[in-house]
């Protein structure tokens, strides 16, 4: 599962920036998807939902309107915070109309009190975010496994459910397994592994795994996104472009 806005705030990283939330601190719980260095004005176009924005605040606007807008437009992104670093553009504290703004839109906005390396926390960040992709993954791995043993023995999920009820049912008539998966037309060994993996599962669970497949193909290609960018990342750091 993708990490929260609070769980990004309880990093090392982050903490040595002396986080301060002004606003929004009722959606702290809030879903990261990425994190986003912008230094525009008007980038809201840019973002897709999710983000966790870091900015210094050096190309926001200087006009009252114009820095309302500004938050009023990512919280209509759908971004998960903004935070500004402190010590450039702002000094001390953030301007009050951005606050209000950021409260009123539903914007939850920090402020960093002390200056830190954002390469440092987008590289914190993503790692967290790989990591929990990559549980998904195995999650899902797991059943994509169970389900291709499925597909190979040629048997939907409505087979395999009344299959194992009709067993069931034979067994509790006194008809030992190997009579049983004769007269079914499966192996012993299917019999089993099918009751071992599916016993007590209804056709829909069953049908779920089909529609994980789906899920799995899509995390696979995010891990891989996501692996790739953060390798870029580290090569900017590093100085290598």
């Amino acid at each position: 599962m993708l990490p929260t806005v609070a769980d990004l705030l309880g990093l090392d990283v982050i903490h040595r920036g002396s986080p301060r939330v002004l606003a929004g601190s009722d959606r702290l719980g809030a879903r990261v998807r990425w994190v986003h260095v912008l230094e525009l004005a008007d980038a809201a176009h840019l973002l897709q939902g999710g983000e966790f924005v870091l900015t210094t605040g050096i190309a926001l606007p200087s006009d009252p309107a114009l820095l309302a807008r500004y938050a009023a437009d990512l919280a209509a992104a759908r971004v998960s915070a903004l935070a500004v670093e402190l010590g450039r553009r702002y000094v001390g504290t953030l301007p009050p109309v951005l606050v209000r703004a950021a409260a009123d839109s539903g914007l939850t906005l920090i402020a960093f009190e002390r200056e830190v390396p954002f390469v440092e926390i987008t590289e914190a960040v993503h790692a967290m975010i790989i990591d929990a992709q990559l549980e998904e993954l195995r999650a899902s791995e797991r059943l994509h496994e169970v389900f291709t043993e499925l597909s190979v023995a040629g048997a939907s999920p409505d087979e395999i459910v009344r299959l194992l009820r009709d067993a069931e049912a034979r067994l509790a008539a006194g008809r030992t397994v190997t009579q049983i998966c004769q007269e079914l037309g499966i192996s012993d060994k299917t019999y089993y592994h099918w009751r071992k993996l599916y016993a007590g599962m209804s056709t829909g669970e069953l049908r779920r795994l089909k529609e994980l497949e789906v899920e799995n193909l899509r995390l696979k290609k995010l891990v891989a996104d996501l692996s790739l960018d953060n390798a870029m990342l580290k090569e900017l750091a590093e100085g290598n472009f």
